[in-house]
């Protein structure tokens, strides 16, 4: 059996021009899709396959992608739908939007004209508000 070369984090980090601190954030933010071996004292070991993966975040994030659509384009890769249909993005995209419009005309509608949240307070995922609350 064939043994399989393994690459110390700077190692990936010289072959893929990205910084160590980046490969980790990815390794966070890309949980369950890049995932390196570890050894017993905790290092990290990447394959082939991460180094490959991590050209393709790349790509993707040089073309403009936001995290959240490289983990979505990764996902699909992995499980053998490279090619997520666009419509279905842009209908979720166009669903959020309509559910924040709709949230906030309620709140409008809810609350008095002079209490009106502002797009501050909307936004706000906490409940805190700056109000004094």
């Amino acid at each position: 059996m064939r043994r399989q070369e393994l690459f110390t984090i700077k190692q990936v980090s010289e072959m893929t021009d990205t910084p160590p601190h980046t490969l980790r954030f990815w390794e966070k933010e890309f949980e369950g899709i890049l995932t390196p071996l570890r050894t017993k004292g905790g290092q990290r070991r990447y394959r082939r396959e991460h180094v490959t993966l991590i050209e393709r975040i790349k790509e993707l994030k040089s073309q403009g992608a936001s995290l959240n659509r490289i983990r979505t384009s990764l996902f699909h890769e992995e499980n053998g739908h490279a090619s997520q249909p666009k419509a279905l993005e842009h209908f979720v995209e166009c669903l959020v939007e309509v559910i924040r419009k709709e949230i906030y005309t309620f709140l409008e509608q809810s609350l008095g004209e002079s209490d009106r949240p502002s797009s501050e307070t909307v936004l706000r995922l906490d409940g805190d508000s700056k109000s004094g609350r």
